[in-house]
């Protein structure tokens, strides 16, 4: 999956040069619906193809970027200048750990463990985010 990283962070319009410690910051959930600036049409479709890319990726092998992931497919219908630093900060963290992999461990056949991820009422409608 690293070049397939590599291409996604290559492909955005954007040049990404400094890394990121995680996928997302503490204002991730904030839509500013006052004061928004909407990207123009090429910038939108950049915008859009990157997101529909990162959620391939954090489906099969990345998992520690599902919750942003998730909420940007939120703001594909109209992206604003907020959105594009988030889809940014995303790119940035897959620079700075695109070695990291998935991996199952099976230390115990008898019990089946899961951690999930999970943000509740975090968006402005009350719904939440797992990841």
């Amino acid at each position: 999956m690293i070049p397939y990283i590599d291409n996604t962070i290559n492909k955005f319009p954007q040049l990404i040069e400094e890394t990121s410690p995680t996928p997302d910051a503490d204002h991730l959930f904030k839509v500013r619906k006052e004061d928004e600036v909407l990207l123009d049409e090429e910038r939108a479709m950049a915008f859009h193809r990157t997101v529909a890319q990162l959620l391939f990726l954090c489906m099969r092998a990345r998992r520690d970027i599902q919750t942003t992931v998730a909420f940007l497919t939120t703001q594909v219908k109209e992206p604003d200048q907020d959105d594009w630093v988030k889809v940014n900060r995303v790119l940035q963290y897959l620079k700075g750990t695109r070695s990291l992999t998935l991996r199952l461990l099976i230390d115990n056949l008898q019990r089946t463990k899961w951690l999930i991820n999970a943000s509740h009422g975090v968006n402005w409608d009350c719904k939440g985010h797992t990841g």
